[in-house]
């Protein structure tokens, strides 16, 4: 088991996160005491406070309308709502009025203090929370995270070797989500009416109604069928490899196909060799084709993954018909009929 670093440690990052938060309210709160800077914050931190409120205030009133919840989510959001707004009428009381308050001011300035380092150290968080290099994907997490905050719930979900990890019914979840898929695997994305987009691995942030519609592997793939003796019995559940020969006579034999998404050049598969380079090559229309080759039928559910292996299967058996059993049993090691 591989040992995480002290510094990489949930408790160690909320630890330092709290020290910078209280550091800077507390040094923040140290300059509104300088007389010659007790003027340029009394109006600034108040009026950045009010900014930040009524951002988070339209967000979440946005949220109350647009998204569905349940009694107790609803119940959740409008107390959140409430808060932004009574914070929000509190400024309005301090300094809208005919005769401002002292007193409700410096309450206003501590509190917009504190809030305004609890949004430091949230945009400070959000960097440990998913492996983001731009700018703009850091927006995003720290967007994700001021929802989460106010009540919005989307699909988080990690991919790992074409396999979606995820909480009970995390993918029923209908706000923006997020993705972390492993370079080995790449994943379709559809909403209730259609299919909407392909991305392959990385962070990827979902939209609004959009859901995880399957999850696929980038590497090589082998499946096999063995064969056996005719049992009697109609089989139709899973694939065998049972064919007639032109004589009348059932064969089966051993069959394996390997396959893997197509790179999207002619060139070989990559598949680890160039070190500079993800190990596996994503390409969207190949995956794309994939998903829409899922079957879904009333007897079996039939992945992508086993398309190959059911393709071979009817080949071998168009091959098989064409041949007599002694024909496929010739002593001749120089005649070969039956080369697929």
């Amino acid at each position: 088991m591989e040992r995480i670093p002290f510094h990489r440690r949930p408790s160690a990052v909320l630890a330092f996160l709290l020290i910078v938060a209280g550091g800077l309210y507390f040094y923040l709160l140290g300059l509104t005491s300088e007389p010659y800077l007790r003027g340029g914050l009394f109006a600034l931190i108040p009026l950045l406070g009010f900014a930040a409120a009524a951002y988070l205030f339209a967000l979440s009133l946005h949220l109350l309308i647009t998204l569905p919840a349940s009694f107790s989510a609803l119940v959740g959001r409008l107390l959140r709502t409430g808060t932004l707004f009574a914070i929000l009428g509190l400024h309005a009381l301090a300094y809208v009025t005919a005769e401002p308050i002292p007193d409700l001011q410096m309450l206003v300035v501590d509190l917009d203090l504190a809030f305004l380092s609890g949004l430091a150290m949230l945009a400070l968080a959000a960097q440990f929370v998913l492996p983001v290099e731009s700018w703009h994907d850091r927006w995003l997490v720290i967007r994700r995270l001021i929802g989460h905050l106010l009540g919005e719930r989307g699909p988080v979900t990690f991919v790992h070797e074409g396999r979606a990890i995820e909480a009970y019914r995390e993918n029923r979840r209908r706000g923006p989500g997020v993705f972390l898929v492993d370079p080995t695997s790449a994943v379709v994305f559809r909403t209730d009416a259609a299919f909407t987009r392909a991305a392959g691995p990385g962070v990827v942030f979902t939209r609004p109604g959009e859901r995880l519609a399957e999850a696929l592997d980038l590497r090589r793939q082998e499946r096999r069928i063995q064969g056996r003796p005719p049992s009697g019995q109609e089989e139709v559940a899973s694939a065998q490899s049972m064919a007639i020969t032109r004589d009348g006579i059932p064969v089966s034999a051993d069959l394996s196909v390997t396959f893997i998404l197509d790179p999207g050049h002619e060139a070989e598969p990559r598949e680890g060799r160039i070190p500079e380079k993800p190990p596996f090559e994503f390409y969207a229309p190949s995956v794309e084709r994939a998903v829409y080759g899922h079957v879904f039928g009333e007897l079996e559910d039939l992945p992508w993954t086993e398309l190959p292996l059911r393709l071979l299967v009817e080949l071998w058996r168009e091959e098989i018909k064409r041949w007599d059993l002694s024909e496929l049993l010739r002593s001749d090691p120089e005649a070969r009929p039956l080369q697929l």
